[in-house]
């Protein structure tokens, strides 16, 4: 490791004075208690869509030991909803506040302080604190921590996997050492591939650092590089060759997933650079220069920062799936590259300032107060950098509690109203049928037809499914397009469509009900205040087609929940009050 430090230049390595361990120690503890109070504003509320994926299954293995969710199962990262059941076993109780605070909150105050310590020992406190700072005020961080998914401890597995390898490659003075780390680091990246593949890419950033900085300075320090970088070129080419040869499908089956994205699928190559630009201005503007800096003033740490963010940027950006929670894992390297800039030139500035306050103010003969109101100025300036980025705001609207309607750009869609409404339907047989099924199992226990055609395009790509293929996850049939519900209103003499409130504006259900009235039924159009239903009733003396005998059997919902054998699957306690 020695000749790293040769080959980077002494100017790779600087860094404060370790000081005091006790005072590192404790600093740790208020950043990660001051992160936790950041997020909880949000914690009681009631869940969005896909939390109630997760509550589900957790709320099944809670009361049963198993992943169940009506006669499907959901067990996708299935040891995360066994943590959600540990979570709310442990509180004692079952509310959203509990569900989400051992798998969520907690993660995501942790990383708060995995960053703000390692920044603290390989940067210095300037760095450390610019760092902690950033991730309490982040929108994304905020969110995430109190979103009822994985996305949190993936981020926080990942993040210490990452910062182990970079212990392993820069800091280890020993084999055993560097030997303990890797090992450390292999374990959390399993951990985080288990709860989301995504992690991948943030692995293969790492892995092109190591290849492209630490191995690199290694080669130039060998005598027979030559031969070295002749052998690797060799190896890449038979890896090549080979994964191309023997791996051909798989490769291309991964392409396939890799571009994939649910219906509607939009190329949009500028999704996330629109999200920093738009949360970030001042700082996602610079950053390019931020970078060139940081690489000149620490190039191993800046580098392996820059290459981890900038690789899952780019191939994110260029993938078919979008949602900023799938950048949550990589973002801290974002703030940690303007960190390493902050901790190289907010000192300078400073002092800067201090001799500058002398020639403006020259009256101003002690140091200290010299020292107090150039303090206040670099303060001052970066308060004003700050505040001009949106982020700010919007993570202080969350942190007070004043945000309430929305999580990650998803709108809490609360149900209250889906007994009531849905009552005098299901009492004449009506077959029920959800564009959002989990809602409707939480609200109302049980559903006969999903209609949602971005999972159906999940269930099609997976396993080229027809339409009334069955959904593994619940067990009841899913359609997509809709032909195929109109096929549905043909064939059934009564039935409802259940969803959220805008729905039931939209040119969807407008279509939907101008069809059901050229077939002769009576449609009724209801709109409460988060949920809506579509309405349909054929004339007596309705006859089904021939076409209709496999869907004879679809209507079974109703008895069920009128019977009271089906009733919401969430407890009141989660639901919350109307």
């Amino acid at each position: 490791m020695q000749t790293m430090r040769v080959i980077a230049g002494d100017s790779a390595w600087q860094r404060s004075d370790t000081g005091s361990p006790l005072l590192t120690a404790a600093a740790t503890v208020l950043v990660f208690l001051v992160a936790l109070v950041s997020r909880v504003s949000m914690l009681g509320l009631p869940p969005i869509y896909d939390e109630v994926y997760q509550l589900l299954p957790a709320l099944s293995f809670q009361a049963q030991g198993d992943f169940a969710v009506l006669d499907g199962i959901y067990d996708r990262a299935h040891h995360f909803s066994q943590l959600v059941a540990f979570s709310l076993d442990l509180a004692g109780q079952q509310s959203m506040a509990a569900a989400r605070f051992l798998p969520s909150v907690l993660p995501g105050a942790l990383l708060v302080a995995v960053v703000f310590v390692w920044a603290r020992i390989e940067l210095g406190w300037i760095a450390a604190l610019c760092v902690a700072g950033l991730l309490v005020f982040w929108p994304n961080g905020v969110g995430v921590s109190q979103y009822l998914r994985f996305y949190a401890l993936q981020g926080l597995f990942f993040v210490s996997g990452a910062l182990l390898v970079h212990t392993a490659l820069i800091r280890a003075r020993t084999s055993v050492w560097r030997g303990t780390c890797l090992i450390g680091a292999a374990v959390f990246f399993v951990l985080a591939l288990h709860l989301h593949r995504l992690t991948l890419l943030g692995m293969a950033g790492i892995a092109l650092w190591a290849l492209l900085v630490p191995g690199w300075i290694w080669v130039q320090t060998r005598p027979d590089r030559n031969r070295i970088l002749l052998g690797v070129a060799i190896a890449c080419v038979g890896v090549l060759a080979v994964a191309l040869l023997g791996f051909g499908d798989q490769l291309q089956k991964h392409w396939t997933i890799y571009r994939w994205a649910p219906w509607p699928a939009h190329e949009d190559p500028t999704y996330y650079h629109r999200d920093f630009r738009d949360n970030y201005p001042t700082l996602w503007t610079l950053f390019p220069l931020a970078a060139l800096v940081a690489l000149r003033v620490n190039l191993l740490t800046a580098s392996f920062c820059v290459l981890i963010f900038a690789t899952t940027f780019v191939l994110q950006s260029f993938g078919g799936l979008k949602g900023i929670r799938y950048l949550y894992p990589t973002t801290p390297f974002f703030f940690l590259t303007w960190a390493i800039v902050a901790q190289a030139w907010l000192g300078p500035a400073w002092r800067w300032l201090v001799d500058g306050v002398q020639k403006i103010w020259p009256g101003a003969r002690s140091h200290r107060l010299r020292g107090v109101v150039a303090t206040g100025l670099v303060g001052l300036c970066c308060l004003w950098g700050l505040a001009a980025n949106p982020a700010l705001p919007r993570s202080a609207k969350m942190i007070i509690g004043a945000e309430t309607q929305t999580l990650l750009n998803k709108r809490r869609w609360a149900w209250h109203e889906a007994q009531e409404i849905s009552a005098p339907w299901l009492r004449k047989g009506a077959v029920l049928v959800s564009t959002e099924e989990m809602l409707a199992v939480a609200w109302l226990g049980d559903y006969d037809l999903g209609y949602n055609r971005p999972r159906f395009s999940e269930l099609d790509f997976f396993g080229n499914a027809a339409p009334f293929t069955i959904d593994r996850r619940s067990g009841r049939p899913l359609i997509g397009m809709r032909e195929d519900l109109l096929r549905v209103v043909a064939c059934e003499p009564v039935g409802i469509v259940m969803a959220n409130a805008p729905w039931i504006r939209g040119g969807d259900a407008q279509a939907i009900a101008a069809a059901a009235r050229d077939m002769g039924a009576a449609v009724t159009l209801e709109a409460g205040r988060n949920m809506s239903l579509l309405g349909w009733e054929h004339p007596d003396g309705f006859a089904a087609g021939d076409d209709c005998a496999d869907l004879a059997d679809l209507a079974a919902a109703a008895p069920q929940i009128l019977s009271g054998a089906r009733t919401p699957a969430l407890p009141a306690t989660i639901r919350g009050a109307p």
